[in-house]
């Protein structure tokens, strides 16, 4: 049974090498002011949350990634 890991950081690039398997998911959170939106697009912004996800998955294979 595979687990379902949550990455909070900059977003996830789903094109990268280590998500052919399996895409992530996710949702992307914009501030605006004083208030937080949620928004479908979760795309990295400067790669750090890419790099991370990918080292996760790099490790669990299976495991499914929910970009933030």
């Amino acid at each position: 049974m595979a687990v379902e890991i949550g990455v909070v950081d900059t977003g996830v690039n789903i094109g990268h090498p280590n998500f052919w398997k399996r895409k992530p998911r996710g949702v992307g959170l914009r501030r605006e002011r004083t208030e937080y939106r949620y928004e479908e697009d979760f795309r990295d912004i400067d790669g750090h949350g890419t790099a991370m996800a990918a080292r996760i998955r790099a490790y669990c294979h299976d495991a499914g990634i929910f970009a933030v």
